[in-house]
C-alpha cells in the first residue's frame, strides 16, 4: 500500500488512492452484509486503514455508502448507455425506436445483480427514520439523475429533449426500472421480462420526442 522513499522511509499514500481503497472495501462489505450490518470498524480494517480514516474522507457511514452506492450506480448507468447508444445512433423514425429502446434498457437492468437495488432500498428505508441518512441519501439520488442526465444528454437523439424533460424522464426510469426489476425478482410468473418490456415501451412512447 506504500512505496519506499529515496531514503528508505515508506511515503503515505495519496488521498485519491486512500478513497479509492475504502470505497473498495466498503463496497464489498456492503455487497456481503448489507447496510445496517456493516460496520465502519469493518471497512476500516478491510482497507488496510485506521476507523479515523475512514471518517476523515467521507464523515459518517452514510456518507460513504452513498459514495460507495454512486460508484456502483455510475457504472450502471455507463453500461445502459452503452447498450441504447447503437439503437438512437441507427436512426430511424420515432416509432421504430421505441420498442428497440425499451429491449436495451429492460436487457441492461435484468442483467444488472439486484444486490445494490436491494442495498439502495434498504438505505431509502433508513433514511425515513433517521436524518443524518436521510441527508446522505437526498444527494446520493440527486447524484444518481446528475449522472444518468449527463449521459444520456450526450446522445444526439436523447439531446432534443428540454434539460428539464430530460431529468424528469430520468427520474421517472430510475424509478420505474428499479421496481419492476424487484418485481421481476420476487415474482417472475406474474411480471415477466415481457411484461417489463411492454411496461418500459409505453413510457418512451410517451417520453421520446
Amino acid at each position: 500500500m506504500t512505496e519506499g522513499t529515496g531514503a528508505g522511509r515508506p511515503s503515505r499514500p495519496k488521498r485519491a488512492q486512500v478513497r479509492a481503497d475504502i470505497v473498495s472495501a466498503a463496497t464489498s462489505a456492503f455487497e456481503s452484509a448489507g447496510y445496517a450490518d456493516t460496520s465502519v470498524d469493518a471497512v476500516a480494517a478491510a482497507a488496510g486503514y485506521t476507523k479515523g480514516a475512514v471518517y476523515s474522507n467521507f464523515g459518517s457511514k452514510p456518507e460513504l455508502f452513498a459514495e460507495a452506492c454512486a460508484e456502483r450506480l455510475a457504472a450502471i448507468s455507463a453500461d445502459l448507455l452503452e447498450r441504447v447508444a447503437p439503437v438512437l445512433d441507427a436512426g430511424g423514425e420515432r416509432d421504430e425506436l421505441v420498442r428497440p429502446l425499451a429491449e436495451a434498457v429492460v436487457a441492461a437492468t435484468l442483467d444488472t445483480p439486484l444486490r445494490w437495488q436491494l442495498l439502495l432500498n434498504e438505505f431509502r428505508g433508513v433514511a425515513l427514520r433517521d436524518p443524518a441518512v436521510d441527508a446522505a441519501y437526498q444527494k446520493l439520488s440527486a447524484r444518481r439523475v446528475a449522472v444518468l442526465v449527463e449521459l444520456l444528454s450526450s446522445n444526439a437523439y436523447l439531446a432534443r429533449l428540454a434539460p428539464a424533460a430530460l431529468q424528469r424522464s430520468v427520474l421517472v426510469l430510475l424509478t420505474l426500472v428499479n421496481a419492476l426489476a424487484l418485481e421481476h425478482a420476487a415474482a417472475p410468473e406474474t411480471v415477466d421480462a415481457s411484461t417489463v418490456t411492454h411496461i418500459v415501451t409505453a413510457f418512451f412512447d410517451v417520453v421520446l420526442p
